[in-house]
């Protein structure tokens, strides 16, 4: 049983598929009908990446952008400088009805978390 998952009393036998590749700037992926452009937003971890759909008009922040509030930057290589500009120069560009569904919280907007996010 994998040890971290035990610890939340999940049973987890199966092993991690090997690395084949890593994610870039720029590069898209296809799940189902939808294609995603990777966006790297360092910051929160030097790795950050948000998923963008310009067809669909929606953002997977991962744990970079919530609503009204901006990830943890106290972490090891975390950066809060880097973060907020790569927010503004990267995220903030898209279209203000752009849904953005990040890793904990309610689903906002660009629009909305340009108007009243305190950290952008």
């Amino acid at each position: 049983m994998n040890p971290h998952a035990a610890i939340f009393g999940i049973e987890c036998n199966e092993k991690p598929q090997a690395l084949s590749g890593y994610l870039n700037e720029g590069d898209i992926i296809t799940i189902g009908n939808s294609s995603f452009k990777v966006i790297h937003i360092p910051g929160h971890s030097k790795g950050s990446i948000a998923f963008y759909s310009e067809s669909d008009n929606i953002l997977f922040s991962g744990d970079s952008l919530f609503k009204g509030g901006i990830g943890r930057t106290d972490l090891p290589r975390g950066s809060y400088s880097d973060l907020t500009r790569n927010l503004i120069q990267k995220i903030m560009i898209l279209p203000d009805e752009t849904e953005i569904y990040s890793g904990h919280g309610d689903v906002t907007t660009i629009g909305d978390e340009r108007d009243s996010n305190p950290y952008i």
